[in-house]
C-alpha cells in the first residue's frame, strides 16, 4: 500500500526516504501447497484428541503425546462411581428420554451426556429435565 503524498514529502524532507527509493513489496502465494504428507497425517489425527483428555474439546487446546500417554483411554464405565451411577438412573426414572434421544458416554470427562440423533443437539441433562440445557 503506498504513502499518502503528505507523509512521502514529509519523510523525504527529514531524510528518511531517498528520492529514487521504492516501496518493497512482500508476497506469499497461498496457491503453494507445501505441506508433506506427514504434516497433514499428524494434523488429520490430532483433530479427535486423545480419547481420555479432558481439554479434547478446547479450540485451543491441541493433544501432544503427554494426553495420549497420561489421560490414555479415559475413565472406563465400570469405574464410574456409585453415587454417580445412582443419581444418573434415578434421574433418567423421573426425567426418561424422548423418541430420538440416545445416552452417550464420553471417557475423557467421566460422565454420560443425552444426543438427539435427529437434530443433533446435545444436553449434560435429561432434555425433559428442567434445568436442561439443549445445544
Amino acid at each position: 500500500m503506498p504513502l499518502p503524498a503528505a507523509l512521502l514529502a514529509r519523510l523525504k524532507r527529514r531524510g528518511i526516504l531517498q528520492e529514487g527509493e521504492e516501496e518493497e513489496v512482500i508476497a506469499e502465494s497461498y496457491d503453494d501447497d507445501s505441506k508433506t504428507t506427514s504434516t497433514i497425517r499428524k494434523q488429520a489425527s490430532n483433530a479427535a484428541g486423545a480419547p481420555g483428555c479432558p481439554n479434547k474439546w478446547n479450540p485451543f487446546h491441541s493433544c501432544v503425546e503427554f494426553c495420549y500417554d497420561y489421560w490414555r483411554e479415559g475413565t472406563p464405565e465400570n469405574r464410574l462411581p456409585v453415587e454417580y451411577n445412582r443419581r444418573r438412573l434415578r434421574m433418567l426414572k423421573k426425567y426418561p428420554l424422548p423418541n430420538g434421544w440416545k445416552e452417550v458416554y464420553d471417557p475423557g470427562v467421566a460422565r454420560h451426556y443425552y444426543w438427539s440423533t435427529e437434530t443433533d443437539e446435545v444436553s449434560w441433562l435429561s432434555p425433559v429435565h428442567p434445568k436442561a440445557i439443549i445445544g
